[in-house]
């Protein structure tokens, strides 16, 4: 099933072999497989959700799918996938909300 949401441009993949337009597209890791896009945001790296060995390979599939830019936000502890990372190809930005 394809959900859209022409409004904000954004189409929502929930199955395999679905087509998608171009824009903005939502889908789960395990759906990004063999897809490439020219950026990627990936909402939640934390460790809670990356961490486990079996969650590696997830993990690598849905940061080797952009083609120019990888955006990753937590607000928890970072996923130990990224600090075994060469930390010369990425930059550790820290934001902080004076509401939160």
């Amino acid at each position: 099933m394809i959900n859209t949401y022409p409004d904000l441009g954004l189409s929502v993949l929930t199955k395999e072999n679905e087509p998608f337009r171009q824009g903005l597209v939502l889908l789960p890791v395990f759906l990004a497989k063999g897809l490439e896009f020219d950026a990627v945001i990936l909402p939640d790296v934390s460790e809670e959700v990356y961490s486990h060995e079996n969650h590696r390979h997830l993990f690598y599939v849905a940061c080797s799918r952009a083609l120019h830019e990888l955006r990753m936000v937590s607000t928890e502890e970072l996923s130990p996938f990224i600090s075994g990372a060469n930390n010369c190809s990425y930059d550790v930005v820290e934001l902080s909300c004076s509401k939160c």
